[in-house]
């Protein structure tokens, strides 16, 4: 789901691209990976990570999903969800 760009080597460990596909094609995977795209646009123009989070957070759609045990209201919710967990893994503070 993320990639670091290998050009900017400073970079290593921190998010700078989100990738995201969804499994079902049609428009859900349209709409997921524009979102993805908006992300990486946000990220790239400065905005902190935890404020991207928390605005895609608990956004809810009728098609609920379990990954992994994890809970995801929506598929903004699950790409907030890794991204958390991807960012603080990497103790960025960004």
């Amino acid at each position: 789901m993320f990639l670091n760009d290998p050009d900017k080597p400073d970079m290593k460990d921190q998010l700078s691209e989100v990738i995201a596909q969804h499994k079902s094609g049609g428009c859900i995977s349209a709409q997921v990976t524009a979102l993805a795209a908006v992300i990486t646009i946000a990220i790239v123009y400065g905005a902190p990570v935890e404020v991207i989070c928390k605005a895609l957070k608990n956004i809810a759609c009728p098609s609920l999903s379990l990954d992994h045990g994890m809970k995801n209201r929506s598929c903004a919710d699950g790409i907030s969800r890794i991204i958390e967990l991807q960012f603080y893994r990497n103790g960025q503070t960004r």
